[in-house]
């Protein structure tokens, strides 16, 4: 039982992390961020970074591992965010 959740947990945890790119995504088809928030997108990965650390002290895999994807998911729609955001 303990293998089966940490299995879910861990392609959850993946799946979760991996949406960020749809956003991406969409934000590169339309080369618009409007209505997409910084500031949102900034705390994530803040939010995931403290995780990762977490997952890096107990030595574990499944948070490392969507946590890492997280940040680097949060971390591309910010960036993209930040290029094509409106100009004020």
């Amino acid at each position: 039982l303990i293998d089966f959740l940490t299995v879910a947990a861990t392609v959850m945890g993946i799946t979760t992390s991996a949406s960020f790119f749809l956003q991406a995504r969409k934000i590169l088809k339309n080369k618009s961020a409007k209505d997409i928030s910084e500031v949102t997108f900034a705390l994530m990965c803040v939010g995931f970074t403290v995780w990762l650390v977490y997952g890096i002290v107990l030595g574990n895999i499944p948070l490392i591992i969507s946590n890492s994807i997280g940040i680097v998911g949060a971390s591309f729609v910010l960036a993209l965010t930040l290029r094509y955001q409106k100009k004020k």
